[in-house]
């Protein structure tokens, strides 16, 4: 599967609970994503960039992806 950037990136956490990720900057593969993370209730974007280290993409609804994996790895 092959994740536009700009699409909204979300994972599973280790309760099965969604998080929001951030917006897609960059597709390497199924196994890794980067994207860069912005503050949802906050008026200043979060300038921090991700590596979403997810074990597999389960879905993609409405340019929400949901990753079946680990949380991801912040890199600054």
């Amino acid at each position: 599967m092959d994740i536009d950037r700009g699409t909204i990136a979300a994972d599973v956490d280790s309760e099965g609970n969604l998080q929001l990720c951030g917006l897609v900057v960059d597709y390497v593969n199924e196994d890794v994503v980067i994207v860069k993370e912005e503050a949802v209730h906050s008026v200043e974007t979060v300038l921090v960039v991700a590596i979403v280290d997810a074990a597999l993409v389960i879905d993609c609804v409405d340019n929400k992806v949901f990753f079946y994996g680990r949380t991801p790895r912040k890199a600054f």
